[in-house]
């Protein structure tokens, strides 16, 4: 009996849904976050503005390989939408959270994601700026 009831148990743990992590993305990289180190000859560089985030998104395997997946785009509703990453169960590669600055996203950071993370949703909500709050959830 008590093996049986083990068993079960481990099976259960087996089938349990991964525990859900909330993460943000910083909304702001300051412009001291950002240097210009090796401007072209006779030029001087300066970043005078902060970076506001525009987008998130999910990268497998390491950071530097650029090799960002496209999202399943569902509209929720007025402006509001979500990008699902559902595929990620599938791969044994490296995980990132990618979170993008500027106008045209040229600036990224990443955090790396637990390797038992299956699953990511970014809820995007406008925000009255013309910009939007972006709410991420990842199991």
């Amino acid at each position: 009996m008590r093996k049986s009831v083990t068993l079960v148990l481990l099976a259960l743990a087996a089938h349990a849904p991964a525990k859900e992590q909330k993460i943000a993305c910083p909304e702001e990289l300051e412009a001291a976050a950002v240097r210009i180190t090796e401007p072209p000859k006779g030029w001087s560089g300066l970043v005078p503005a902060r970076f506001r985030l525009q987008a998130a998104g999910i990268t497998l395997g390491p950071l530097e390989q650029h090799a960002a997946q496209l999202g399943e785009t569902e509209k929720l509703g007025g402006k509001r939408f979500k990008v699902s990453y559902p595929f990620m169960k599938d791969s044994s590669e490296e995980k990132w959270l990618t979170c993008r600055y500027g106008v045209n996203e040229g600036l990224v950071l990443g955090r790396r994601l637990p390797d038992d993370t299956r699953t990511c949703e970014m809820l995007y909500t406008p925000d009255g700026h013309g910009l939007f709050d972006i709410d991420i959830t990842c199991k």
